[in-house]
């Protein structure tokens, strides 16, 4: 009898050691069909942004993951199905996972990635990992920093352009962005911001929507995170 109370207690302590160990979980889904087009507008010296007409698979978000196992934290991002990650110079991934503790970012194009962890009350405190795309999946790992893991913030950028960025017309150039979710998208659509609210522009922002390159980009949106939790 005292044998298999025995045997019932080491089970259920493997039970609860499996649940306490097992990875936790985050996902973000975007819509489908919801890419952006960005032309510039010479009169105005404004780029006017709307809907495009133009289907851009592989750049098309639809969905993002976040897994904690251990140590280390996997984010994937994955592009329509009828699309791929795209190696090309013309396109650019990029995702950002921050916590109370640290600011994680995933950097791919031109089939080269930046992957980094940044701690939050010490910014020299920070670890580099890699990632990998195949099909229409980019997954990429990274060293946690600090104790908590769930997101304050979790969203995604990409981008196709009509020019290289060594293009001396890139400042200008054509091109195609998608946000996910659409709430952080940073620029108004043609005609209103397409949340129905009331509260659009005329359909024209200033400067250069989405990123002009991918580094710079990920450096002010990390520097920017931790500025706000340290106020």
């Amino acid at each position: 009898m005292k044998l298999k109370k025995y045997n019932l207690f080491v089970v259920g302590m493997m039970v609860l050691m499996m649940f306490c160990f097992s990875a936790s979980a985050e996902t973000v889904d975007d819509d489908n069909d919801d890419i952006f087009h960005a032309t510039w507008d010479e009169t105005l010296l404004k780029y006017t942004t709307s809907p495009s007409s133009v289907d851009k698979p592989s750049i098309d978000i639809t969905g993002m993951s976040a897994e904690v196992d251990g140590t280390n934290l996997t984010i994937t991002l994955t592009v329509a199905e009828d699309g791929e990650i795209v190696n090309s110079s013309l396109v650019g991934y990029t995702v950002f996972y921050n916590t109370s503790d640290a600011a994680y970012v995933v950097i791919y194009s031109s089939g080269i990635s930046i992957v980094t962890s940044i701690s939050i009350d010490n910014p020299l405190d920070f670890g580099m990992g890699e990632a990998s795309a195949e099909g229409n999946i980019l997954t990429a790992t990274i060293e946690l920093k600090g104790e908590e893991t769930s997101p304050t913030e979790f969203y995604a950028m990409s981008m196709e352009t009509s020019v290289p960025s060594t293009d001396p017309s890139y400042a200008t150039a054509e091109r195609w962005l998608d946000w996910a979710p659409n709430s952080f998208m940073n620029i108004e659509l043609a005609g209103g911001d397409g949340d129905g609210d009331g509260d659009g522009d005329d359909g024209t922002s200033t400067g250069t929507p989405g990123f002009e390159t991918l580094a710079v980009i990920a450096a002010l949106g990390i520097a920017l995170f931790i500025f706000r939790r340290r106020k």
